[in-house]
């Protein structure tokens, strides 16, 4: 009895462990932000920098990617990004200001790959 209540333990944990963790499959949809994507994205928001882009990236490609694969930006339009991180964001426990970057780094790869 003691063994099966151990076992199922280690299955429980096991199991508990890796229902959040990267995806070996979570490859990225983009490289890094450059400068295509922060031209494109001053269309939108004429303040933006690099540096915001560049946060907004890290935390797509980590935060959201900790439950799941990345999504193609592109595949999406701008109407269901908005529902997506407004149902998504609390779930990653974003705060409004990361949750504001990511919204920009998407707008822009998006600006971006229509540019091209």
């Amino acid at each position: 009895m003691k063994q099966l209540i151990i076992l199922t333990l280690g299955v429980v944990g096991f199991c508990g462990l890796t229902m959040c963790t990267p995806k070996s499959t979570a490859a990225k949809t983009s490289s890094a932000p450059g400068d295509a994507e922060l031209v494109a994205g001053k269309t939108k928001f004429s303040n933006l920098t690099l540096t915001e882009l560049t946060k907004g990236y890290s935390i797509y490609h980590g935060a959201c990617t900790n439950c799941h694969a990345a999504k193609n930006i592109n595949e999406r339009s701008e109407e269901k990004w908005v529902d997506v991180l407004n149902a998504m964001a609390p779930k990653a426990n974003l705060s409004k200001e990361e949750k504001d970057v990511v919204w920009k780094y998407i707008m822009a790869t998006k600006l971006a790959a229509k540019s091209n």
